[in-house]
């Protein structure tokens, strides 16, 4: 599910301010935290964040220029590279494609990101988590960033029947269709973090909170993370002015 256009307008003006800003100090000027969203296929990441950053947006007091949103099509997007095709210009079901795997393969975009663009992506993801003020959806943003001190850590999941009846709806898919691209982009997001940084996406002691959606409204879940997320950046009580480790 794209991130609607808003948040690459937001995006364009965070970046030229929280930039400048850094510019002008020498460092960031303030104490900025950061979140990190991992998650399972369906389980509506990118509504409940596009909410949760409208909320920080609004109740961080260090959010002079507002919370932004980076995943995968912002990956793109500064790398360059238009890697996924537009999802009008495929078929609405997928028996009208010869495979269902043709079909979901072409839905999802699958490719093999080399080393270059994964390296340019984990810089990226580490400047953005550095600035603050940042929602990283994917791309194993939590263990890129696990030495930031000012970086906290979530995981998104639910039950499949739920995930999958999200997909549905969202694609327009039939069943068949829609469990295939389930299980394709959940092995497809384990095996990108399993190649590139050797770790498990699944492994609970690699996040601060992993939150079941189910049976919770999108809102209630923004408001229930971000209430979380200032709670822990404010009982860890950093000093003025300290800076974020960065490499």
């Amino acid at each position: 599910m794209p991130v609607s256009r808003r948040f690459h307008e937001r995006f364009d003006a965070y970046m030229r301010a929280q930039l400048c800003d850094e510019l002008a100090m020498g460092r960031p000027s303030a104490f900025r935290g950061t979140l990190t969203v991992s998650r399972e296929a369906g389980a509506r990441a990118i509504p409940i964040c596009e909410l949760l950053a409208d909320y920080l947006s609004e109740e961080d007091e260090t959010a002079e220029c507002g919370w932004i949103l980076y995943n995968k099509d912002f990956c793109e997007k500064m790398a360059g590279q238009d890697v996924t095709p537009d999802i009008a210009t495929f078929p609405r079901h997928a028996e009208a494609c010869q495979s269902v795997d043709d079909y979901i393969t072409a839905l999802l975009g699958t490719h093999h990101c080399d080393r270059a663009l994964f390296r340019q992506t984990s810089q990226t993801i580490r400047t953005l988590a550095r600035l603050g003020n940042a929602i990283l959806i994917g791309r194993g943003s939590n263990f890129i960033t696990a030495d930031l001190d000012n970086a906290f850590h979530i995981r998104l999941i639910g039950k499949e029947a739920t995930r999958l009846a999200y997909i549905q709806q969202t694609h327009n898919l039939n069943r068949s269709a829609a469990l295939s691209y389930l299980h394709l982009t959940d092995h497809e997001r384990q095996t990108y973090v399993k190649l590139h940084l050797q770790k498990n996406v699944d492994d609970p002691l690699s996040y601060h909170a992993i939150i079941r959606t189910d049976e919770i409204s999108d809102e209630l879940l923004a408001r229930m993370i971000g209430d979380l997320f200032m709670d822990w950046v404010a009982a860890r009580k950093p000093t003025s002015g300290k800076l974020v480790t960065f490499t």
